[in-house]
């Protein structure tokens, strides 16, 4: 959200062409850098606290996740919800991930009031 805020409000304040393809080159280039920094001070952080190489120890399962498929840890639960719309999660598991994300977003959602967030 956060994101499409600043890109509209960097279209918004846009002089000319050229300025708002230099401004979103910047905002892209920030982000990106933002995200790979919260990951390399996680990475950081977990290695000093429990004395582990973070990386190495999660690397694999992290490319596991990009390169192979997630059918065998997937929840039997949401695999056979969305066979029953006809889904196959081998084929897409975006929507796997999709329904996952929707799970515990409700879920969040419901325990926001009880914690005074809304």
């Amino acid at each position: 959200m956060a994101l499409a805020l600043m890109a509209f409000l960097t279209r918004a304040t846009a002089a000319s062409r050229r300025d708002l393809i230099g401004r979103h080159a910047i905002l892209s280039s920030s982000f990106v850098v933002a995200v790979v920094a919260c990951f390399a001070i996680k990475i950081i952080a977990v290695s000093a606290v429990f004395k582990v190489d973070a990386f190495s120890y999660f690397s694999g399962g992290l490319m596991h996740r990009f390169c192979d498929s997630i059918v065998p840890e997937a929840s039997p639960r949401i695999v056979q919800y969305l066979a029953l719309h006809g889904v196959d999660v081998a084929r897409h598991p975006v929507a796997y991930l999709i329904v996952t994300y929707a799970h515990w977003s409700k879920l969040i959602g419901w325990e926001a009031r009880y914690s005074g967030a809304c």
